[in-house]
């Protein structure tokens, strides 16, 4: 195994997309919007190859495409809104 095929469990692609969290890391996974490479199962653990993802980070700085999360909608938002600041 050469430095390219480093596998990375899903704590550690959250720790390098910004500490999104698990749910995001399936959003991008499985609803395809956000051209995020696809896992590779070992029993219940998810991997990535470390070269997908720099390669996806790139293209995503390239693009000049958010890297992380948009803000919340809705309830959570509207929460966030009216939350007093400190």
């Amino acid at each position: 195994m050469t430095n390219t095929d480093k596998m990375l469990l899903a704590a550690d692609v959250r720790k390098i997309c910004g500490g999104v969290s698990d749910m995001m890391i399936w959003r991008w996974t499985y609803e395809g919007k956000a051209d995020f490479p696809q896992p590779i199962y070992i029993g219940r653990r998810r991997f990535w190859r470390e070269a997908d993802i720099a390669a996806w980070w790139a293209t995503r700085i390239d693009e000049g495409k958010p890297a992380v999360a948009r803000m919340p909608r809705g309830r959570t938002a509207a929460l966030m809104a009216t939350a007093p600041s400190e």
